[in-house]
């Protein structure tokens, strides 16, 4: 299984204010991701993350959540990072997204990022788990809450 405190330490974890657009939003979850890799850019996550996102989005139904994920093989470990935006949030499609769980995974551990994706898909279906993500007020608790969701799922 995924470490999820490795792959979302607390400096991969944000909150921003004045996103307008999608392509601002997977800009810097793109920046946030390639936060501490030496192989990658955030040129490179970017434009593989939209690229996955014209194929598909990744928003979660009607919750104000998406989930943009990108493989790549110069991607040596799983990078994830949370980002919650102020505000009315993004459009995403004919949705406003305000909560960004995104990954970037080696071509090599596909199935492990997807089995771990559909426990974040598990934690971010439950109202009451959005409802305590998008109330937080600094990064730091973000983070705590995020991870708290995650163990509790572990251990259910």
């Amino acid at each position: 299984m995924v470490d999820a405190t490795a792959i979302l330490p607390e400096d991969r974890v944000v909150i921003r204010a004045g996103i307008q657009s999608r392509k601002a939003a997977l800009h810097a979850l793109a920046e946030i991701l390639s936060t501490g890799t030496n192989r990658l850019g955030y040129r490179e996550i970017f434009f593989a993350l939209e690229e996955r996102e014209q194929q598909a989005s990744t928003v979660l139904d009607e919750l104000p959540i998406a989930i943009p994920h990108c493989r790549l093989t110069q991607c040596e470990e799983t990078l994830a990072a949370l980002m919650l935006v102020r505000g009315e949030g993004v459009l995403f499609g004919h949705n406003r997204v305000q909560l960004f769980y995104a990954t970037c995974v080696p071509d090599s551990d596909a199935r492990t990022a997807a089995l771990f994706l559909q426990s974040i898909v598990k934690i971010l279906s439950i109202n009451d788990n959005v409802t305590d993500l998008l109330t937080q007020v600094d990064a730091l608790a973000l983070h705590r809450v995020f991870h708290t969701q995650l163990n509790s799922l572990k251990s259910a």
